[in-house]
C-alpha cells in the first residue's frame, strides 16, 4: 500500500476517480500483529487518509454493495480514490451466489451526470483500476 499512496493523494487533490484493490492476510490473521508477510499495523487506517473511502470486505456478499458505493463516489461532485481490501481467504471463497456489482450499480443514477457532465458509464471508463 505504501507504493500507491502518493498516487492516491494526488488523485484526491485533483478529484480523479481511482479504485485501488488490495489484499490482506486471512480474516483470522488480520490485525494479529504476528508479523505475517506484508502485514501493516493498520493498512486501512493509513489508506483512509488519502481515500474518500477505505473498506475491508470480510465476506464475498459485501463486495457488490461496496463497489456500488465506490462508483457512487466517483459519480459525485468531487470524485477521488477509493480503497477496497480483501483478505486472501475472501478472495478465494466461493462467490457464485453473490449478485454482480452491475446489479447494484443499476440502482445508482446511470443516466444522471456528475459535476463535469459525465454519466456513470463515462466515469467508469475513465477510472484507472490499480491492484497492489
Amino acid at each position: 500500500m505504501t507504493n500507491i499512496m502518493t498516487a492516491m493523494a494526488q488523485a484526491l487533490a485533483d478529484s480523479i476517480p481511482m479504485l485501488v484493490i488490495s489484499s490482506v492476510n486471512k480474516v483470522a490473521d488480520t490485525g494479529s500483529g504476528e508479523g505475517h508477510l506484508h502485514e501493516l499495523h493498520d493498512q486501512q487506517g493509513m489508506v483512509s487518509k488519502v481515500a474518500l473511502m477505505s473498506k475491508t470486505i470480510w465476506q464475498p456478499e459485501s463486495l457488490p454493495k461496496v463497489i456500488a458505493e465506490a462508483f457512487a463516489l466517483f459519480n459525485g461532485a468531487r470524485p477521488g480514490p477509493v480503497h477496497i481490501q480483501l483478505p486472501i481467504d475472501v478472495i478465494t471463497a466461493d462467490a457464485s451466489h453473490v449478485a454482480k456489482p452491475s446489479d447494484y450499480l443499476n440502482n445508482f443514477a446511470k443516466n444522471s451526470t456528475d459535476a463535469h457532465g459525465l454519466t456513470l458509464p463515462q466515469v467508469m471508463s475513465r477510472c484507472p483500476i490499480l491492484r497492489n
